[in-house]
């Protein structure tokens, strides 16, 4: 069977007249056939004829005469949009596929195929087809790496004699008309540059902009897409900037702001200085009467300060008051079941309240009060008391009222500033000083005395070759004897370093009232070395029913003594001969420190037994007054040699 060319139909000739069979090969004639349909793969959608010659809007880098004719009457279609099956009105309009492939295969001879560098151009030797006057192709032609060479350069008998010989790259799909083998198929009769140079290599999609004309615009950002990306790179770092540096810097602010609001009658919201009071140390409501006292032995003490609390709505945040300030923690240290919070604690009625609820407060299931005059009011030496009525009732044991003093070097509450300072009282260099004593059956778990008299030059030491602590002395705690069911308050004082078996020198100490006072079981433990006695007390003084004073006289040093007092009545009475030397162990002091008050209601297992069916909230802790009376007035935080604002101010992060 003969097939003449692509088609089994008769081929139109349009070979000009006497060209003989060579019309369309090298010569230097000029082009007589038509050309064959401009590419439907063409992007532009327009092409325009300036004269003789064709030209791309968008070529503007090439020369126009590039592309020029030699034949005048030859040239490609004027207008023309190029989109699949669309035609202009130069063209002739194919009405049918099969029309159409005809027309193309009748067009270019496989037997003779276009030579593009002779073939009826001028100046056409930089490019091999007319189809690479487009730059921008459709992204849908992809062609593989190497062509079926066969199909184009394959030599064939006499189009119109011999049998078609169809090419192994056809016999795979002639549907599709693919010129290649395997992957690609790209319509031949669309992409007429395929039959012309199987080297063409296809370039990417118009999004992608390959050409050098338009490199510059791939990095051209400033569209809404690159105006959004740039927009929320600035958006994440002024976010991740506030978080870090903005949010801090806010809320440091915003605390100043609300210290220093928070008490429109305070003079200033840091530790305020008692010679810029907002009143006198001694309050104006204190009776006349009570102006001096003198102690059992016959000495006259004057008032140096008190506080009646007549003023009914005080609160004692920090910054409020010039000499007391309320915690907001939780005293681990005791393993205690209440939180501290400053709204628990009150005046009302010519009384200080402290009050103890039985509500959840940072998950803890009881919420109380510690009222603290740490760095702010501080005394050494001297007589202190305090009117208080105990909460609760005296037959029902579970609550923890105490009234007591500290060295002011260490604050309550604040475990990182009493770590190697409470409850040391000591001015030798020995083994006391050292962790845990140097003894390892246990008798000490304590860290170490932080300062020593015995220091190296240039430490951190608030006063070198003194050694410094905070001891503890406690006016009183109470608790409840299930055995009679009577109130009782022990009244101690926690030395460090510690006798051996915790036990003191008691020919050295004194009980006044052996019938109502005894001496403690209780004698301390590894953190503390405790002396202490045990007087009961009447159940009527509780619950604001009825007031009892509660007070203490102690004299420092290496010689003095500590005497305390429920009423006017001593109790019992130490002197520093107690805790005389002792083995490897030194003279311990009675505390030469400032001293600061502490006055709280507190819940704890470790220190009585608590009665959960009988206990009534809320309880209150009331204090009709608080009074200091001394020979000479010593009411400052920075007594002669034993300075402590100065190291506080410096070593704060531990302290606050």
């Amino acid at each position: 069977m003969k097939k003449s060319h692509w088609s089994n139909d008769t081929p139109v000739d349009y070979s000009p007249q006497n060209s003989g069979n060579n019309w369309n090969v090298r010569s230097s004639g000029t082009v007589h056939r038509p050309l064959p349909p401009t590419p439907c793969h063409f992007e532009t959608q327009y092409q325009e004829s300036y004269g003789d010659a064709v030209w791309n809007s968008q070529q503007s880098p090439y020369n126009q005469s590039y592309y020029l004719f030699q034949d005048e009457n030859v040239s490609f279609p004027r207008r023309r949009i190029v989109s699949h099956g669309d035609y202009s009105e130069d063209e002739p309009a194919y009405q049918t596929k099969q029309e159409n492939v005809e027309y193309y295969d009748n067009s270019f001879s496989s037997q003779s195929p276009r030579n593009v560098y002779t073939d009826g151009y001028k100046a056409y030797n930089d490019i091999q087809d007319y189809a690479s006057l487009d730059y921008k192709r459709k992204s849908y032609m992809n062609y593989p790496e190497e062509p079926d060479n066969n199909y184009w350069h394959e030599p064939q008998e006499s189009v119109y004699t011999e049998e078609y010989i169809e090419p192994e790259s056809r016999k795979t799909n002639k549907g599709s008309f693919n010129t290649y083998k395997n992957t690609a198929k790209s319509d031949v009769g669309n992409n007429l540059d395929t039959l012309w140079d199987p080297t063409v290599t296809e370039p990417d999609d118009y999004l992608h902009n390959p050409t050098f004309k338009d490199r510059k615009k791939d990095y051209y950002f400033f569209t809404k897409r690159g105006i959004f990306n740039i927009g929320s790179l600035v958006f994440l770092i002024l976010g991740v900037m506030f978080v870090f540096i903005g949010y801090p810097i806010m809320l440091y602010i915003r605390r100043a702001y609300d210290d220093a609001h928070s008490c429109p009658n305070c003079i200033r919201t840091l530790p305020i200085d008692l010679l810029d009071a907002t009143r006198s140390l001694i309050d104006p409501d204190t009776p006349l009467e009570f102006y001096e006292r003198k102690s059992k032995d016959g000495k006259i003490y004057k008032i140096v300060f008190s506080d009646e609390f007549n003023k009914n709505g005080r609160t004692f945040y920090p910054g409020d008051d010039q000499f007391w300030e309320a915690v907001d923690l939780h005293y681990w240290s005791t393993m205690s079941i209440e939180w501290y919070d400053p709204d628990a604690i009150t005046t009302n009625g010519g009384f200080l309240e402290i009050r103890l609820d039985a509500f959840r407060n940072h998950d803890l299931n009881y919420r109380s009060g510690m009222l603290q005059s740490w760095n702010k009011l501080c005394f050494k030496g001297g007589i202190i008391e305090a009117s208080i009525s105990l909460p609760g009732r005296g037959d029902i044991s579970g609550f923890w009222p105490a009234f007591w003093a500290m060295g002011n070097l260490g604050r309550p509450g604040f475990g990182a500033s009493t770590d190697g300072v409470w409850p040391y009282s000591y001015d030798t260099c020995d083994v006391g000083i050292t962790p845990n004593q140097s003894d390892s059956n246990g008798i000490s778990s304590l860290p170490g005395m932080r300062f020593p008299n015995c220091v190296c030059p240039n430490s951190d030491h608030p006063s070198p070759g003194k050694g410094r602590g905070a001891p503890e002395i406690d006016i009183i705690e109470a608790s409840v004897d299930l055995s009679f069911r009577l109130g009782e308050a022990s009244q101690s004082v926690q030395f460090a370093p510690f006798d051996d078996l915790y036990t003191p020198n008691y020919e050295h100490m004194k009980i006044y009232n052996k019938e109502k006072t005894h001496i403690n079981n209780y004698r301390g433990n590894s953190f503390q070395q405790t002396f202490s006695c045990i007087t009961y007390l009447n159940n009527e003084w509780y619950d604001g029913r009825k007031f009892q004073t509660y007070s203490l006289e102690y004299e420092p040093g290496k010689n003095g003594f500590i005497q305390w007092y429920i009423g006017d009545n001593p109790t019992w009475m130490m002197k520093a001969e107690s805790v005389g030397p002792n083995g490897k162990i030194g003279q311990r002091l009675i505390s030469e420190e400032p001293m600061a008050f502490v006055i709280n209601l507190a819940m704890s297992e470790s220190f009585a037994k608590i009665e959960w069916g009988r206990l009534q909230f809320p309880a209150i802790m009331r204090v009709d007054w608080v009074r200091i009376y001394q020979e000479t007035p010593m009411i400052t935080c920075d007594p002669p040699g034993y300075p402590t604002t100065k190291y506080i101010k410096e070593y704060v992060v531990f302290i606050i």
